[in-house]
């Protein structure tokens, strides 16, 4: 007993848990329980391993010493049913033995055991034995217990993904427009996509499209989505140029992103009514237009930084033309596409992908084989970045909705509005390059009227008066440049060229409103520089009938004329007077 009131230490005497004995002979058992409740345990015993198994399972433990050789269930079955019923739960096992085989030993631990307690007992060796194996369950409780608490916070924060990510989807991606012509391929690497696809209609017509990568996946590189989704949906309906709303998207990211972040972009102005396309390609993979038959007709490559990393766009910022013929689609990829991985690490690739498009056998049967091909080479294999894939269709319809309602003319309707005001800006020389004043006018009538039902005719009135105010009277351009699509492309170069080149010139536009009851009037007045035209001369050869007329040029007379009150050119015909009522 002297040396069990050696073993004996009063700094244990916490109670340290349930130990439970399983030991047949009756005096190991009275030993080791008698040293046990002195370290401060609660101790329950059994005299089999079956016994043992059963107050395991009804009462519970937090260490187990079990004999060996037992009668009814040995020490090594009782060890494997008592670790299946822990679980995932870490409940230590000393086996307390007279064995010395190695062999027995190593079944020891192959059943389960966590450590080997020979007999004789040796209190000393006893005490290290069993505060290591508690230090070891411990701590396993530990990681158990934070693995639980990291499983709670990770679900939580899924579930707050999911909301945002649904709130997301709302302000970003459903107001979409023409989604039931463009097909889509969407696959996210996490919750959030740091892939963005954003599509708008002009006030005219046109179809914006804006294909955005930015740095990583995930939440942080959805972060820029919002601001640019705004600045790009909201400039759009304002009718600004595609230049000014790549720059005003470069100015937003770079203030916003952190250092290292940015997002390449590929932006596209679609009027397949005049089957012409624009393209600015910021740092993402070649856009491929496919003819009917599939084959690669043109690609464009990437010639511009992605937005985000330089402060400043410089005035090289200009978007490539491109004729589309009916029937033609256009591909866009971010380069998730092209990284994407199979389970051997190999990448999709550049090659693979036009040897897919080839093998297609029309351009439109390229989207499904391309996403296809995809499905087959990743074989499952979790993705290492997000991955978009667009098929632009070029068929008139597309673009010509909102172009019809607009020819439409207006609706009548009253307003309720009070009072005339005038509003006027005058341009000159390097301005010209630099301001479309059409958005801005825009927005000043938006903010005097309430004619949501006539936005859109009077911005086609407007740009159509300036247009050619500014391409025919002071870059002086010949419109029969566009009657033909190569010289609609070469119409545009040289308009660029020469607006470039621009040091002189002016332009002048004045707007009048007049209340009316029910109604109302506005008077649009521009006045350029140029030595004018024979306007007799040109509105009485100009097509009268608006609808039979599908070419590149000639439309602007007739069409002013359909949605005007009154159209009057005055002085060499440098002046002009358009009336739109309501």
């Amino acid at each position: 007993m002297n040396a069990l009131a050696d073993f004996h230490d009063p700094r244990l005497k916490s109670k340290r848990g349930t130990a439970l004995v399983i030991d047949d002979k009756a005096s190991n058992r009275m030993l080791l329980k008698t040293l046990l409740i002195k370290e401060g345990f609660q101790v329950i015993a059994a005299e089999n391993g079956e016994q043992g198994v059963e107050k395991f399972e009804q009462e519970g433990a937090d260490i187990v010493f079990m004999d060996v050789m037992m009668p009814v269930l040995d020490g090594y079955e009782a060890t494997r049913r008592i670790k299946a019923l822990a679980g995932d739960e870490f409940v230590p096992v000393i086996f307390v033995t007279v064995l010395t085989d190695k062999s027995a030993l190593a079944q020891c631990i192959e059943a389960g055991g966590d450590d080997v307690l020979g007999k004789p007992l040796e209190p000393t060796v006893l005490r290290a034995k069993t505060l290591a194996a508690e230090r070891t369950r411990d701590l396993y409780r530990r990681i158990q217990e934070q693995n639980r608490e990291l499983n709670t916070l990770h679900s939580q924060l899924q579930r707050e993904q999911e909301i945002a990510e649904r709130i997301f989807t709302a302000a970003v991606t459903e107001p979409n427009v023409a989604l039931e012509s463009i097909r889509t391929l969407l696959r996210p690497a996490t919750t959030f996509n740091g892939d963005l696809l954003l599509t708008a209609q002009r006030p005219s017509g046109e179809l914006n499209i804006l294909l955005g990568d930015f740095t990583g996946h995930g939440l942080a590189a959805a972060v820029g989505a919002l601001p640019v989704s705004e600045a790009f949906r909201a400039m759009t309906e304002k009718g600004f140029a595609a230049t000014d709303i790549i720059k005003e998207l470069n100015d937003k990211l770079v203030t916003l992103l952190p250092t290292g972040m940015f997002m390449a972009a590929c932006f596209l102005t679609v009027d397949t009514v005049h089957r012409s396309v624009a393209v600015w390609n910021g740092g993402m993979p070649e856009v491929l237009v496919l003819d009917q038959l599939g084959t690669i007709r043109d690609c464009l490559g990437s010639s511009h930084h992605p937005l985000g990393i330089t402060k400043k766009i410089g005035p090289a910022l200009r978007l490539e033309r491109m004729e589309v013929e009916s029937g033609d689609h256009i591909l866009l990829l971010s380069d998730g596409v092209l990284d994407a991985r199979n389970p051997a690490g190999d990448m999709f690739g550049k090659h693979r992908l036009e040897r897919e498009v080839q093998e297609a056998g029309s351009g439109k049967a390229v989207f499904a084989a391309l996403a296809q091909a995809l499905e087959d080479f990743c074989r499952g294999r979790a993705q290492d970045d997000d991955i978009t894939l667009v098929d632009i269709p070029c068929r008139p319809e597309l673009t010509a909705r909102l172009r019809n309602d607009v020819l439409q003319g207006p609706q009548p309707r009253a307003q309720g509005v009070a009072g005339s005001w005038r509003w006027a800006l005058e341009l000159h020389g390097p301005w010209l390059q630099a301001v479309d004043p059409v958005p801005f006018a825009i927005a000043q009538l938006r903010e005097f009227l309430d004619l949501n039902e006539h936005r859109e005719a009077i911005y086609t009135v407007m740009v159509e008066l300036f247009s050619n105010a500014l391409d025919h009277g002071v870059l002086k351009l010949d419109s029969a440049l566009k009657s033909s699509p190569e010289g609609f492309a070469h119409y545009y170069a040289e308009r660029e060229k020469r607006l470039m080149a621009l040091r002189e010139g002016r332009v002048r536009i004045e707007l009048t409103h007049l209340p009316l009851d029910p109604g109302g009037r506005l008077t649009i007045r521009l006045e350029d520089s140029g030595e004018g035209f024979d306007y007799d001369a040109v509105c009485r050869n100009s097509i009268s009938n608006l609808a039979d007329n599908s070419g590149f040029a000639g439309r602007g007379i007739p069409l002013l004329k359909s949605l005007c009150q009154s159209l009057r050119y005055e002085a060499s015909g440098n002046s002009v007077e358009a009336v739109y009522a309501w």
